[in-house]
């Protein structure tokens, strides 16, 4: 009897049907089909199916026209195959009916928008993580029936009519060894089950299927054994070993021949019923469902088979204790004697642990013996898992603990505490917190569903209002809620429980301060998970006095910090700042977020705020503020010179790292010490404009110019700053307002080099305004102060500017010598960035000559400069230059490349574009030569560009120019 191992073999193969309301379905798990409305739908000849089959290999992804052109036709695509493959596009689209906008064109080639419960791939490999899951937690019901599911919507093989295409072949064989991994899964939940002697036969089937699978031959040798075949499970194993050697030249693996030992001693773990003891699980009664955690589950479970003590740290409500009973539950079977819990929240001092582990088992300590001799003769013999509950309080007790080990060579131990044990052969595991969405964009509704903090989130609310469910509607207001929540289990159980008097954006407006909101837990809850203020108090009340006080001046940072700025705003040596950030470290008050690089802490919004409460109790809130500032602006000076410099990357890195610190020290120093700010503003503004943070820039500068008392240096500063960011977004009149101020205050000070400087900016500024005379004698004035102060390496500044002044006048050939002469001493002096900007001028005397292809390779070696710089503003100013060169070669993909400058520069509002050169932009020149329509929707497709596609997009724009 030859059975269909494509669905389980009491089933009949079927299409299973998607949830109601769902109307389309997209499977490839046999042949390509589509159906709409539960009709079967004519997909067209085979080249057109082929097209369908490849974008379902990429669902939701962008593939190249090109891409599709290669695989359909392979090595060998005729002329005609672009016109063709948009031919097949329409037909596949019209062939969609209703759902043809499915099919969206997009940068160059297309996309296939295709939900997540609508493809049947997609579901079996959710049905599939699920039935792992539900038999890893120690469901194997559960398991066997999801497991089941996901088989069942196998039809055939995977894009059976296209498996030997190469578009094909990696995602076919990647589907089947899932599906035989699953399958393999499915099994085992029924061995679990007792369906050995049901399975017998299937098992032999597959074993002659997939003779290489050893996976199958194990299960086969389990199911004979238990139906009472223990000779044909030998036979079974004798029939795989000799296949490997004659086929393969190697022995069976380390799990089939640990099987085959098993079944020759008669094993008693072989039975079908485990052995049943007195203490067999003494786990608490869990009232609440287990959310998500199948990554942790996994892990720390293979930890738990190497190692006699795991222990789960992390912060308060981190959700150990629930992750713990979990992993002891789905784990039981694995303990002939039994899981025990004992809770040690209530004792108060060290020397209690042992006398609440006897009390918990109920056994008698006999005379002369201690509680741990007790303890240790009860588990002496007994292969168990001790469950040892809230350690951080009585860490005193470890060395009991390692006793007990030694004492009972078949216990295993799984802690939960704030501080690993320290010792021997302990293996910790860092209790993370739940997986949350991004706080910047929120996911689609399919895709929310799969992060572990929204599930948790959802059924808790549905706890106390069975009719709350995630919808387009509260979306994105839960996203936030669960983000800011930080994904602490706590915490989101807390904030669920609010679901009966608020709605999502409710508690989403009342998350301003998480605390307060978060004072009442669901009763009955009790101790220290009433609150999560209970829960962070109760850590910080166990740290040593000097502990708490670096907790709480921590808390002045924002994103994290380096050892270095600990002990500066701590004002402690670095030594002792060493030692205590390792004690928080170690009692998981705060973490480590990469482990690259140079060390870098961080503590938990939650924890954080805590943390401000008991700063400013203490009084100390402004004095440390004071000095995190200080520190900051330190750091934004020491960056200031390599921000222009030919490797600013390391600087760069350094501020981004820091750039939440910033803001939090210009927020303090706009109350407190606006001329720290301006200083420290002052510093940032070359970071703001690579960073394409302008916008930002400018709001900080002006608010801290606003301030009164603020001395003359410092606000000449500031308004050169404003000035440069104002210049680079093309607002030449707030610029040379901010530069006019700011020279008066430079010349009233003496101070003849930035007096230079600043005649240089207005100079550029002016001529990009047009006007050239303004520009000429601002420049002039500028060599002459230059020359004076006797910094000839600034003169090269003044070269571009009158390089400038003398192309806008016709001068071409002079234009282009200075331009040539300012580039070299720019490069000399060691100003990349200023180097690399005039490159665009260079750039554009050339195409005005006629010169195409060559301004175009000049712009793009600038580009590729600018990249390398990390300065994203040059970057895009650059972009469009590169799309205004090229427009009348390519006017399709110029206009792509336009648009993507458009969206890319309204982040930072605005900047300097081609027309200030008298050079017409690309939509322009298009508009000239194609069609309205084909314009808009090419410069809406260059809309949706990131950067690094934009910058595809330009390099290719050279071949298209040049036709190389």
């Amino acid at each position: 009897m030859t059975l269909n191992t494509w669905s389980h073999p009491t089933q009949v193969a079927r299409s299973i049907r998607l949830d109601p309301g769902v109307s389309s379905e997209f499977k490839i798990l046999g042949t390509v089909e589509v159906l709409l409305d539960g009709d079967s739908t004519d997909l067209g000849s085979p080249r057109q199916r082929a097209l369908l089959a490849r974008l379902l290999t990429s669902p939701g992804q962008l593939v190249t026209a090109d891409r599709l052109v290669e695989d359909l036709w392979a090595e060998d695509p005729p002329p005609s195959a672009r016109h063709a493959l948009h031919v097949y596009v329409s037909r596949l689209r019209k062939a969609l009916g209703d759902d043809r906008s499915r099919v969206e064109s997009r940068a160059g080639g297309y996309v296939l928008n295709v939900a997540g419960n609508e493809l049947d791939a997609t579901r079996f490999e959710r049905l599939a993580r699920e039935g792992r899951a539900a038999r890893q937690r120690g469901d194997p019901g559960t398991a066997s029936s999801l497991l089941n599911r996901a088989l069942g919507l196998w039809r055939g093989p995977a894009l059976a009519e296209f498996a030997d295409e190469p578009f094909a072949r990696d995602e076919c064989v990647r589907l089947e060894q899932l599906r035989l991994t699953t399958l393999e899964e499915r099994v085992w939940a029924d061995l679990e089950l007792g369906r050995h002697r049901q399975l017998v036969e299937e098992l032999q089937e597959l074993t002659r299927q997939h003779p290489f699978r050893e996976g199958f031959c194990e299960q086969l040798m389990l199911a004979l054994y238990r139906s009472d075949r223990q000779a044909d499970a030998l036979r079974a194993f004798q029939v795989t070993r000799r296949y490997l050697a004659e086929e393969l030249g190697v022995e069976p693996g380390p799990a089939l021949r640990r099987m085959e030992a098993l079944v020759l001693a008669q094993d008693p773990t072989l039975d079908a019923e485990p052995r049943v003891s007195e203490h067999k699980v003494r786990l608490p009664v869990q009232r609440t469902s287990f959310v998500g955690r199948e990554r942790e589950l996994a892990r720390s479970g293979e930890l738990l088979e190497t190692s006699r003590l795991l222990t789960f740290t992390g912060p308060p409500g981190s959700g150990k204790t629930r992750l713990a009973l979990r992993l002891a539950s789905a784990r039981r079977n694995a303990f002939d004697h039994g899981v025990v819990f004992v809770p040690l929240a209530a004792i108060a001092d060290p020397s209690g642990v042992t006398s609440e582990i006897v009390r918990v088992l109920d056994i008698r300590e006999a005379p002369g013996d201690s509680s741990l001799d007790a303890i240790a003769a009860f588990f002496r013999e007994r292969r168990s898992l001790l469950v040892l509950d809230n350690f951080e309080h009585v860490l005193g007790a470890a060395s009991q603990i390692g006793e007990l080990l030694d004492a009972a060579p078949g216990l295993t131990i799984l802690v939960t505490s704030r501080a690993p044990l320290g010792l021997a052969g302990e293996q910790e595991f860092s209790v993370p917190p739940l997986s949350i969405p991004p706080r910047t964009v929120t996911p689609e509704l399919d895709a929310l569903h799969a992060y572990d903090a929204v599930a948790l989130f959802v059924a808790r609310a549905r706890a106390t209002d069975p009719e709350f469910d995630l919808d387009p509607r509260n979306a994105a207001a839960i996203a936030k809620v669960i983000a800011r929540l930080d994904g602490l289990p706590l915490a989101i159980e807390l904030a669920a429980a609010r679901m009966k008097v608020l709605t999502p954006e409710g508690l989403l407006r009342r998350l301003e301060r998480r605390l307060p909101i978060l004072t009442r837990a669901a009763a009955p809850a009790v101790g220290r998970q009433r609150t999560m203020r209970d829960a962070i108090a109760w850590s910080f009340d166990l740290l040593e006095p000097e502990d708490q006080l670096l907790f709480s001046k921590l808390s002045v940072f924002a994103g994290g910090f380096t050892l270095d700025a600990a002990a500066e705003v701590a004002d402690m040596p670095g030594s002792d700042a060493l030692e205590r950030v390792g004690s928080l470290l170690t009692n998981s008050l705060i973490y480590r977020p990469v482990a690259v690089g140079e060390a870098r802490y961080a503590m938990l919004e939650t924890l954080r705020e805590f943390a401000v409460e008991t700063l400013r109790e203490a009084g100390d809130e402004t004095e440390v503020a004071d000095r995190h500032a200080a520190w900051f602006l330190r750091l934004a000076r020491e960056c200031e010179p390599d921000l222009t410099s030919d490797a600013p990357v390391p600087a760069i890195e350094r501020l981004s790292a820091e750039i939440n610190n910033v803001r939090a020290a210009l927020r303090h120093a706009l109350d407190d010490n606006p001329e720290l700010g301006l200083d420290l503003a002052s510093s940032m503004w070359r970071f703001w404009q690579s960073a394409n943070l302008l916008t930002e820039g400018k709001q900080w500068l002006g608010a801290l110019l606003a301030q009164p008392g603020v001395a003359p240096e410092a606000r000449a500063r500031g308004l050169t700053a404003l000035g440069g960011l104002a210049y680079w977004q093309a607002e030449y009149d707030n610029a040379l307002s901010a530069y006019a101020e700011a020279l008066d205050l430079y010349r009233g000070e003496g101070d003849r080099w930035h007096e230079a400087e600043t005649l240089y900016s207005m100079s550029l500024t002016a001529n990009w305004k047009g006007d050239l005379d303004v520009g000429s004698r601002h420049a002039e004035a500028a060599r002459q102060l230059f020359e004076e102060v006797g910094t000839p390496e600034d003169v090269a500044k003044v070269l571009m500017a009158e390089a400038f002044v003398v192309w806008r006048r016709g001068e071409i050939a002079a234009a282009r010598t200075l331009w040539e002469q300012s580039i070299e001493v720019a490069r000399h002096s060691g100003d990349a960035v200023l180097a690399n900007t005039q490159l665009v001028g260079l750039a554009s005397l050339a195409f005005h000559q006629g010169r195409q292809t060559e301004a175009l390779r000049t712009v793009l070696g600038a580009v590729d400069e600018a990249t390398e710089l990390h300065n994203s503003h040059v970057t895009v100013w650059m972009l469009d230059f590169i799309a205004a060169f090229a427009a009348r070669s390519a006017p399709l993909s110029a206009v792509r490349l336009a648009g993507a400058v458009d969206a890319l520069r309204r982040e930072a509002g605005g900047g300097i574009e081609p027309g200030a050169l008298n050079i017409e932009d690309a939509r322009t020149v298009a508009t000239r030569l194609l069609d309205g329509p084909e314009v808009d929707l090419a410069w809406a497709e260059g809309r949706l560009m990131t950067l690094e596609e934009a910058l595809v997009e330009a390099h290719q724009l050279e071949h298209l120019v040049s036709g190389v």
